[in-house]
């Protein structure tokens, strides 16, 4: 009896020191990563790439969240120079295949807006590799071969994924024949694409925010009722 209740008082113990540890670096977390984003964001990049090599930093996140954090910052502050360093310098890390998935995925619609077609096809050729999803790849495939390759035969196989769709489910494909058609030397054509699939991506957008407030409205109704 006593055996039990000394057992029961040292996992009671043992859960309490582990809740106090998991609160306390998650509070650690939480104010480490308002710093260091706000250095970043300051473009404070030298004291930022000070402070990730302090041991407590480095206990607390990982290598490569650190560098991904600052590079997404780089890209929101649209510093071109620095970003290419950034992604030159990730290039050297050790990925899992996680990380690898996230850092080519971001290096292939980096460069593809930059219209980089040497850095675009070379984020290409590392995604295929570490990719499980093969729609994923066919669609980098397809933008990477319209936007960078000029591709005009594509318009069939992107005409034929819109039949059966609503105007508003092919902003997507409306983009793309856009394109095509700017490829083509048709800038009639193009522009009347692109008018169609901003308009239809806007119509997108408003549906689904119009689904999520009245999913919300009826939890909320649900939860006011019981």
């Amino acid at each position: 009896m006593r055996e039990g209740r000394a057992l029961l008082i040292v996992l009671v113990i043992v859960l309490a020191g582990f809740t106090i540890y998991v609160g306390y670096t998650n509070h650690q977390r939480r104010k480490y990563r308002e710093q260091l984003a706000g250095l970043v964001h300051t473009g404070r990049y030298d004291i930022y790439d000070q402070q990730i090599q302090e041991r407590a930093l480095t206990r607390l996140f990982p290598v490569f969240s650190l560098a991904m954090m600052k590079l997404n910052a780089l890209i929101s502050n649209g510093e071109n120079e620095r970003i290419d360093a950034q992604f030159q310098h990730m290039d050297t890390f050790d990925l899992t295949v996680r990380e690898g998935q996230d850092l080519y995925q971001k290096g292939f619609y980096y460069y593809l807006k930059q219209r980089n077609k040497e850095r675009c096809a070379y984020y290409l050729e590392k995604a295929m590799d570490v990719l499980r999803d093969p729609h994923e790849k066919a669609k980098m495939e397809e933008l990477y071969q319209i936007f960078l390759c000029q591709n005009t035969v594509l318009e069939e196989d992107v005409c034929r994924r819109m039949e059966g769709k609503s105007e508003m489910e092919c902003y997507r494909e409306e983009y793309l024949l856009a394109q095509i058609y700017e490829n083509k030397q048709d800038p009639l054509q193009a522009e009347l694409y692109r008018t169609k699939a901003y308009r239809h991506k806007h119509q997108m957008e408003e549906a689904i925010e119009a689904l999520r407030f009245d999913r919300r409205r009826k939890h909320n109704r649900r939860i006011n009722d019981g």
